[in-house]
C-alpha cells in the first residue's frame, strides 16, 4: 500500500494517510503528529521525528536510530 502511495506522490498527486506504524511513517516526506486533539509537531519527517516529540505524543520514552538505508528506526527505551 505504501508503495502505491509513493508512486502516486511521484506522479504529482497529493497523498494523505493516517499511520500508527512509526517506522512506516518515518518514510514519509512530511508528517503531522497529533496528541489529544492538538498538533504536537508538523513538517519534514527528519525534523518532526524527534525523541522529544514522540515522547510527548505517546507518553513514553523513545530513542531514534538511523538504519542502513537512512530511514529512522524508532524504539522505546
Amino acid at each position: 500500500m505504501l508503495r502505491l502511495m509513493r508512486g502516486a506522490a511521484a506522479q504529482g498527486r497529493g497523498v494523505i494517510t493516517v499511520l500508527h506504524d512509526l517506522n512506516a511513517a518515518a518514510t514519509a516526506d512530511s508528517v503531522i503528529m497529533l496528541a489529544r486533539g492538538r498538533v504536537i509537531a508538523a513538517g519534514p519527517t527528519d525534523r518532526v521525528f524527534t525523541a522529544e516529540a514522540l515522547s510527548e505524543t505517546y507518553g513514553m520514552s523513545f530513542s531514534l536510530q538511523k538504519g542502513r538505508n537512512g530511514q529512522t528506526l524508532v524504539g522505546t527505551e
